[in-house]
């Protein structure tokens, strides 16, 4: 029954097919239409894609936005109660501890003492990575005397090997990394003091 329909349909195909042969031998019209189907196709396509990506511009704008407001939000939070804390042991005292703390809050710094030692700390300078890699050499030993500019480390960084100079002259009181540790920024590489 289907093979049938199947028939009738391409034979009304075949002697459509021959009636547009007769009226237009060169095949001009079908040519023009097809050439104007494709056309508004393309047409049609290029206002969807134009649509979508505004929508999308739009959801990543706004999702931009709502991340930068977290994030201001999130400093502004932080940069009013943040704070740093140093312990140094001195392991040379009677009782063998010896601690000392720093606290430097919103510009104010205290050195508050625990344990039994009375002596007032010495003012020492910590030399820090200045962003976050990983530690390739150590340049200096403890109780080494060193200079302003002197190179102390050298931290890979983002592919780049990073010079980290003493920032003042000094003795070498620490070294609190070893070669090949990965820091991150801030990380205390050596004390001078």
């Amino acid at each position: 029954m289907n093979g049938i329909r199947l028939l009738e349909v391409s034979k009304n195909l075949v002697n459509k097919s021959a009636e547009m042969a007769d009226n237009d031998p060169h095949g001009v019209i079908i040519t023009i239409v097809s050439i104007g189907v494709v056309f508004a196709a393309l047409i049609l396509l290029y206002f969807a894609y134009t649509i979508v990506g505004k929508v999308v511009k739009s959801k990543d704008k706004r999702a931009t936005q709502n991340v930068e407001s977290l994030e201001h939000k999130d400093d502004t939070v932080h940069d009013k109660e943040s704070y740093v804390v140093t312990i140094r042991r001195n392991h040379t005292q009677d009782n063998g501890i010896d601690a000392t703390a720093t606290h430097h809050a919103a510009g104010h710094t205290s050195t508050p003492s625990l344990g039994n030692s009375h002596k007032p700390m010495s003012k020492a300078k910590n030399i820090s990575a200045p962003l976050p890699g990983v530690i390739l050499a150590i340049r200096v030993n403890v109780g080494d005397e060193v200079t302003e500019g002197q190179t102390v480390a050298i931290l890979e960084a983002m592919k780049m090997e990073n010079e980290i100079q003493a920032e003042c002259n000094g003795k070498v009181q620490s070294i609190n990394v070893s070669k090949g540790d990965s820091v991150l920024e801030g990380t205390v590489i050596v004390t001078i003091g």
